[in-house]
């Protein structure tokens, strides 16, 4: 769980990404890959924030099967 929430956590040094350069970079495709007119149609910054809400909270997970069950409903942690 440490290890997700270190690869997940907002990046210190380069503003609107996340720490792990791959998974940010899977991120932008994603919102790249997005029709401008889905619904929802979020952006790159919707993503890092629940990705930065999913770091925070593994500490206090029991497990990132259990935290995602919970969220479950909350699309931006479901992609």
């Amino acid at each position: 769980m440490q290890l997700v929430a270190s690869k997940l956590r907002r990046s210190q040094t380069t503003p609107g990404s996340i720490d792990d350069p791959c998974l940010h970079a899977a991120l932008m495709q994603h919102v790249r890959q997005t029709p401008p007119d889905a619904s929802p149609a979020w952006g790159l910054g919707d993503y890092v924030n629940a990705a930065a809400e999913l770091s925070a909270a593994m500490p206090l997970a029991r497990s990132i099967d259990t935290y995602m069950d919970d969220h479950k409903t909350d699309l931006r942690i479901q992609i």
